[in-house]
């Protein structure tokens, strides 16, 4: 099963591991493998022309106003390479979701933990994020080291 964006294909290898494959990658090797943690969901593309993929929450919380709270994604993801996954906020999250306040954020191709993403609620009452809602999207894309000069 595969779904597709430009110059990326999502392609699902097992129940734990999602494999990112890069369409201009000649070689057809992965550039992304995600494993997860129990009750983790891969991330998918919710549209056909979506530029970024979106990640939910593994985890529910309360968020009051002015506080902000580290959820639980229960992806681990291996970046081959010269590569980053770029997490951002969802477009609709200023008005429902709250902000993410390192935001874009990246991670690196040797970063080996969980992703993990921070909301800061600024609405003016609680903020309730259940298991699964939709908290960041992000986009994978090529990041060479340019030489420093």
């Amino acid at each position: 099963m595969c779904s597709r964006s430009p110059a990326i294909t999502l392609v699902y290898k097992t129940e734990s591991e999602k494999v990112m494959c890069d369409d201009e990658n000649e070689s057809g090797v992965s550039v992304i493998k995600f494993k997860l943690a129990p009750g983790a969901r891969l991330p998918e593309y919710k549209t056909a022309k979506a530029a970024c993929f979106d990640i939910e929450s593994l985890e529910g919380a309360t968020i009051q106003p002015g506080e902000v709270h580290m959820f639980s994604t229960g992806l681990f993801p291996a970046i081959a390479d010269g590569y980053e996954l770029a997490i951002r906020p969802r477009s609709s999250s200023c008005k429902t979701l709250g902000l993410i306040p390192n935001s874009p954020g990246t991670i690196d191709s040797d970063y080996p933990g969980e992703i993990k993403i921070g909301v800061l609620n600024a609405t003016p009452g609680p903020l309730i994020v259940r298991p699964g809602d939709r908290i960041a999207q992000a986009r994978l894309q090529r990041a060479p080291q340019n030489p420093i000069v």
